[in-house]
């Protein structure tokens, strides 16, 4: 099987085909993780102790969304829940890697190794996992959506405290 090419179930990745690539940092925000749900709405309710009617969804796939605060004014925010995150850590490691295999080295003007061949993807990873904190990566996504990460209590504990983590953009 392995002479002839046959992918075994073990080794087949679900999202292989062009259209669930990654190929840019910023694409890893929003590939692969469930669209955003009316928990999410009554979250950022209690969050912005607003009305639900007062939000509303911009972009559920994007986990986009348009609240109307109390003085009339409109706020754009993204909410990730902790399972959002670990998707979006993945979805990053996995393009980081992607990036670096299509590196070369240039050692000599005859002699060039792909990064590929050098850094194995398992090491790749678990380095990464080491480097992507929570504080790593809400910096990370923070920068990527040119927002504020909202935190509570000045920590950097998830807010209200229902594992969801939330960006005013």
């Amino acid at each position: 099987m392995e002479r002839d090419g046959v992918i075994t179930f073990e080794s087949f990745k679900m999202f292989e085909s062009e259209e669930f690539k990654i190929h840019s940092l910023k694409q890893c925000l929003y590939k692969g993780i469930e669209k955003a749900t009316q928990k999410m709405e009554k979250v950022l309710a209690d969050h912005f102790d607003t009305n639900l009617g007062d939000i509303d969804i911009v972009d559920a796939d994007k986990h986009i969304f348009k609240i109307n605060d109390w003085n009339n004014h409109d706020v754009e925010v993204v909410i990730y829940s902790k399972e959002d995150l670990e998707v979006i850590e993945g979805n990053m490691i996995d393009h980081l890697y992607t990036e670096l295999s299509k590196s070369k080295i240039n050692l000599t003007n005859s002699i060039s190794i792909e990064l590929k061949d050098l850094v194995k993807e398992e090491v790749f990873e678990n380095k990464m996992f080491d480097i992507f904190t929570t504080e790593f990566l809400i910096k990370t996504i923070s920068d990527l959506l040119s927002g504020e990460y909202q935190k509570e209590n000045d920590s950097v504990a998830p807010v209200n405290q229902g594992n969801n983590f939330i960006w005013i953009i």
